[in-house]
């Protein structure tokens, strides 16, 4: 049997390996992530906070993460939120370069220029094999990396103006929002 077999299995004894399964990061707190009435200020269709907690896709090496799913009634349509808090600016840099890289090179993206969030961002747009379209806004500001993106909402220039302004609001909630990861 092959390491890459076992490696996802749950093994207490390939567990206690060197960089096997590192412990998450915490959570940020809940304050540092819009909640669901901002969101229905911009996307009235999504009605419920469908999962929330530490964001595992998070880039790079994280202090603290947080991720919001949002979605409608039937979950065919979700609006994600995530940040995460680096401990050092060049870290976040890093970690927001990697993001970069894998956004604009996933197979069917195309990218949709940069948005005035943050002291860098990005922004696009990906279609797998006729799957929904998904649309990104990624930015970094300081220590931070935010990231929305929604799933299964038709691509418009609206849409894209709506989730730059959910961005924004979320970068200065997760600025000014304080207290420690939980």
């Amino acid at each position: 049997m092959s390491a890459a077999i076992l490696s996802g299995c749950a093994n207490p004894i390939l567990d206690t390996l060197p960089d096997r399964n590192a412990a998450a990061p915490p959570a940020l707190t809940a304050n540092k992530v819009i909640s669901l009435s901002v969101v229905r200020q911009e996307f009235p269709m999504m009605t419920r906070l469908a999962s929330e907690g530490v964001d595992p896709r998070a880039p790079g090496t994280p202090r603290a993460t947080r991720r919001s799913q949002f979605s409608d009634p039937i979950a065919m349509r979700r609006l994600t939120v995530a940040v995460a808090e680096y401990p050092t600016e060049q870290g976040a840099f890093t970690a927001f370069t990697d993001l970069v890289d894998d956004l604009r090179y996933a197979p069917g993206s195309i990218g949709l220029g940069r948005p005035d969030v943050g002291q860098y961002a990005l922004a696009t747009l990906t279609r797998r094999s006729g799957g929904p379209i998904g649309v990104t806004i990624a930015a970094r500001d300081g220590p931070l990396i935010i990231q929305v993106s929604s799933t299964g909402l038709k691509y418009s220039r609206e849409h894209l103006e709506r989730l730059i302004r959910l961005a924004e609001r979320q970068l200065s909630i997760a600025v000014t929002a304080g207290g420690p990861p939980e």
